[in-house]
């Protein structure tokens, strides 16, 4: 600090810095006199921008969590705190007089569900009479105007709207509306969250339980629920956390009053679900994708719109060997090839590869190929040989084709992946149907229960109460179907397998993973780190390590891989977090609280 601004200087500053022969913006993150670095090889601030500070005491405490929990650069987290750092634009920025923080203690989230669109209209007004700044969190960008339709015109005109697709030149306006107090509700998606608060009072999570509000692709890989709830308690903001079903972690928490539950935590029983079982027919030789309860219910739905959930794409899921038993894979990552009719074609669902059908197996050249598993594409075909002459025109929705125009007067059958859910014009609906509700819950995941779960209830609340939902399956034993008309007996289950293993709500989940050229050389760098931790780790209690593992595939994109799952109790995850990843070498990627555990 020069003698000229010394006396200026403070905590979140924006100040010009000099690095190699350029000058960098920067912030100033803590003042300490007394540093150990020899002065000749400091350098000097060249200036502070303005002397009022960009970001305040609590968002630097924020932000530091963050960069630490998710083993992220610092840089990177403030940065994206910021508005478009662009000389010419802070040039004509003006900043008001410092502002005075308001000091409010942490406080307990609160939990609510509601059953339709005017009950949480209801909530969202009573939340935003409250004084001081309110965030609505959404899960997906296109949650932002159904929401922002909700509120009465007064609150829009205080609202502004928030995402990654926001022009840099309106995100400048927005967050320099929202530093100065002007508007006092923002609705967004996660970017939402690092906006620069100066009075929140109050933050919302819509949908709680939306899988979409865990970040997958990139770091930090953080849940929005965990940060939101961070923000809260650095802003002593209150935390609600709204959803027409909750996720097993939130109604764990509010039945244990860690959190406040603010009426009903269970949704109703649905009156028009019916779980069809396709045991019988199978065991009959009628091993149709369609089974024939499904078929009467479609084919006396003669208008209205009819939804067909599936969850593969293509038309045959994979294609095998009767000889041999092998199943015909990708080249790049072991995934199982998807058949497509219309191009006769396989193709990788994962990472794209295409070749030509084959006329005999690959491995030992038998031509006594079979094929399994029903996709998009094979629905299709199979609606139009069961519904000829139907008028209403058969729309596939997934990622294979492009987003369809829906016919704005008129219905349509849809046939889809969950991708689907998002185009449905849900007040035409009468029937939907779930073709293949057992692959769900197939897969080796320990949310995997749990996400079709919310996508069923999801279908079930936007659905007309008179429409009517099949679910098709060869296992009407599991739990899953048995507690539908049952939910508090399904999170019961389900927590109970949750606690055995160690899952959240019971456990903090660190997952850990790494690719390396080779499958020998990716097992050593995980046994080196799992050496390390069980040193780091030995004498605390809340610390478990699980074995290592490989995810499925353990081959993509020409690395192999492998996975180190670290359990942590709640009681000092924060701590024991931050002691563990301090030591985790960089070329390590860190996935916390993460939604799968056998993917990368």
């Amino acid at each position: 600090l020069p003698p000229e601004i010394e006396e200026r200087a403070e905590p979140g500053q924006l100040v010009t810095i000099p690095i190699r022969s350029q000058i960098k913006y920067g912030i100033i993150r803590r003042l300490k006199p007394d540093s150990a670095t020899p002065p000749e090889r400091l350098k000097k601030l060249t200036g502070i921008v303005f002397d009022v500070p960009l970001i305040s005491k609590k968002e630097l405490a924020f932000l530091d969590d963050i960069a630490s929990l998710y083993q992220a650069s610092l840089g990177l987290v403030v940065k994206s705190a910021l508005l478009p750092l662009q000389k010419k634009k802070l040039a004509e920025l003006v900043l008001p007089e410092k502002m005075e923080e308001t000091a409010r203690a942490p406080q307990k989230p609160t939990v609510s569900i509601y059953r339709s669109e005017k009950e949480k209209a209801a909530y969202l007004e009573k939340v935003s009479d409250v004084p001081g700044q309110l965030l609505i969190l959404v899960p997906e960008i296109r949650d932002i105007k159904k929401l922002y339709a909700l509120l009465s015109p007064e609150k829009q005109t205080r609202t502004i709207l928030v995402s990654s697709e926001l022009p840099p030149k309106n995100y400048s306006t927005a967050w320099q509306a929202l530093w100065r107090k002007e508007k006092t509700i923002v609705i967004g998606t996660r970017q939402a969250l690092f906006l620069p608060w100066k009075d929140l009072t109050n933050i919302i999570i819509d949908d709680e339980g939306n899988p979409s509000y865990k970040s997958t692709d990139m770091a930090p890989r953080f849940h929005t629920r965990d940060v939101a709830l961070l923000l809260s308690q650095h802003f002593g903001a209150l935390l609600h956390l709204l959803a027409p079903v909750l996720s097993p972690e939130t109604y764990y928490f509010a039945t244990k009053k860690i959190y406040n539950a603010a009426g009903q935590l269970l949704p109703e029983p649905p009156a028009n679900l019916h779980i069809t079982s396709l045991l019988a027919e199978h065991r009959s030789g009628n091993r149709a994708l369609i089974g024939n309860d499904v078929e009467e219910a479609v084919t006396a739905t003669r208008t209205g719109t009819i939804l067909f959930l599936c969850h593969r794409r293509g038309t045959m899921t994979y294609v095998g060997c009767s000889d041999c038993g092998q199943i015909l894979s990708c080249p790049s990552c072991s995934q199982p090839l998807t058949y497509y009719q219309k191009k006769n074609q396989l193709e990788c669902r994962r990472c794209r590869y295409q070749s030509t059908m084959v006329i005999s197996c690959p491995h030992c050249q038998s031509i006594s190929l079979f094929m399994g598993g029903h996709g998009t594409e094979a629905a299709v075909h199979e609606l139009k040989k069961l519904l000829p002459g139907d008028p209403r025109p058969i729309l596939q929705i997934d990622r294979d084709e492009k987003a369809p125009t829906l016919p704005e007067a008129g219905d349509a059958i849809i046939v889809g992946t969950s991708l689907a859910l998002r185009y449905v014009d849900w007040e035409k609906v009468k029937l939907v149907v779930d073709l293949d509700s057992d692959l769900p819950l197939s897969i080796p995941e320990y949310k995997a229960a749990e996400e079709a779960w919310h996508e069923l209830w999801t279908i079930l609340y936007h659905a007309p109460r008179t429409a009517s939902l099949y679910v098709q399956t060869e296992h009407a034993e599991h739990p899953f179907f048995q507690f539908f008309h049952n939910p508090a007996g399904w999170y019961e289950n389900e927590l109970s397998g949750r606690q055995r293993f160690g899952y959240p709500p019971f456990r903090y989940i660190l997952k850990l993973f790494r690719p390396a050229s080779s499958a020998a050389l990716a097992m050593r760098a995980a046994e080196e780190l799992q050496d390390l931790l069980y040193q780091l780790t030995k004498n605390n209690s809340d610390v478990t390590i699980a074995p290592i593992q490989a995810p499925m595939p353990a081959l993509q994109r020409g690395r192999y891989w492998k996975i180190l799952i670290v359990k942590l109790a709640y009681s000092h995850y924060k701590k024991n977090s931050r002691s563990i990843l301090m030591h985790v070498p960089s070329e390590w990627k860190v996935d916390p609280n993460p939604n799968s555990l056998l993917t990368v």
